[in-house]
């Protein structure tokens, strides 16, 4: 997988059959045609349910939930420790690649 537009359609299709109340979609290492889209672009393709999180968090069943994308050009820039170390003291869960956590 390089991460092209088809497939992260496909999965964008996939998940969205998924039956939970809530979805969250965050861009991982292999969603290169995701790296520096803007979010609100990118969440108008998404079910109404499903929130793309892209150094941004949002509040359900009053959890925090605060989304990093994971490339590795912003690993290798320091992006990355830079988000983790604002999150430091806002309680928030840190959710970095696509997992099921149900509320």
């Amino acid at each position: 997988m390089a991460g092209t537009g088809k497939e992260v359609n496909d999965f964008v299709e996939w998940f969205a059959e998924l039956d939970y109340e809530y979805k969250i979609f965050i861009a991982g290492n292999h969603d290169d045609c995701l790296y520096d889209k803007k979010p609100e672009i990118i969440q108008r393709f998404l079910p109404a349910n499903c929130h793309y999180l892209c150094n941004s968090g949002v509040e359900i069943n009053g959890i925090k939930f605060w989304g990093v994308p994971f490339f590795f050009s912003d690993d290798v820039e320091g992006r990355s420790d830079f988000v983790n170390a604002a999150l430091a003291n806002d309680n928030y869960e840190l959710v970095r690649e696509p997992f099921v956590f149900e509320v």
